[in-house]
């Protein structure tokens, strides 16, 4: 998958370089100016200057990178990565805007991986076009981050997405098992929606009195929920080491990380899940 997902990126980036350049070239022949005096005009020309500020500011901000270097000594490198990094965003904006002029639809399919979805948390039809499946951790901080997009793009395109939620508790999170059990008895009184808002809504709350208190506050049987958590985690204790290694071996490379988003999309319908911004464009799904 790592090697798919690697020779997709090249293949893409080309593709979109292709496509620039064509564009540049379009623009430019109905200008009936050439290729690099349209760049002059378009970009180069309206890079922001780089002030001694901003090298001072990159300086501070990246003194790991800088390895105990004097600002005397990396000011010009500075200043020269800092235009090359505006000349690219002038850049990449230009084409944009000439994108909106001529729409252009890449074909160009990326991998997919199939992941089981078992008997976990869902809503949406299960023959929805869309399929996420979203592996997550109650304390993870990256989680509680992503939530409210995972959230807005299951409002914004509704029954066109199943959505599936596997938990994938780290073991350097010591609440986020708990929780996760947790949330699995409040699904036994089909509550686990409200119940995985609640744990999101409230990370500084996981503490066992906090998830019991999260199922009075959302009306559970308290008693059957209290009972069901302290069997659960009775057998977590036992099992966690287990569990983990399953998830790893169904999911290899979300050790990486949590909020791991796998797309899985059905009658060629593209979709695109940006790294950590989590964002889905209209025009990536195909369903605008």
């Amino acid at each position: 998958m790592k090697l798919s997902q690697a020779l997709y990126e090249a293949r893409r980036n080309a593709v979109d370089e292709l496509i620039a350049t064509a564009l540049l070239d379009q623009e430019a022949k109905t200008r009936g100016v050439d290729r690099t005096a349209l760049v002059e005009q378009e970009i180069t020309s309206k890079v922001p200057q780089v002030a001694e500020p901003d090298i001072a500011a990159f300086y501070q901000a990246n003194q790991s990178r800088i390895q105990g270097a004097s600002l005397e000594q990396v000011r010009q490198p500075i200043r020269a990565y800092l235009v090359q990094e505006r000349t690219q965003t002038a850049r990449q904006q230009f084409i944009q805007t000439l994108k909106s002029k001529t729409p252009v639809r890449v074909m160009l399919e990326p991998p997919r991986q199939n992941v089981a979805a078992g008997n976990a948390p869902a809503k949406g039809p299960a023959a929805a076009p869309i399929q996420i499946v979203e592996f997550s951790d109650f304390q993870c901080p990256y989680c509680q981050r992503a939530n409210p997009t995972v959230e807005q793009v299951l409002s914004t395109y509704g029954d066109r997405i199943h959505f599936v939620y596997r938990h994938f508790p780290l073991p350097n999170h010591p609440n986020a098992q708990p929780a996760a059990e947790a949330a699995q008895c409040a699904a036994e009184q089909d509550k686990f929606w409200p119940y995985h808002d609640k744990l999101f809504a409230s990370p500084s709350r996981l503490a066992a009195s906090d998830l019991k208190q999260h199922a009075v506050e959302l009306g559970l049987d308290a008693s059957k929920f209290n009972a069901c958590v302290d069997t659960r985690q009775t057998g977590w204790r036992r099992g966690r080491r287990q569990r983990h290694t399953r998830l790893l071996r169904e999911r290899p490379d979300a050790e990486r990380g949590t909020a791991v988003r796998s797309l899985q999309a059905h009658h060629r319908r593209r979709a695109l899940y940006e790294k950590m911004k989590l964002q889905i464009a209209d025009c990536r799904l195909q369903i605008c």
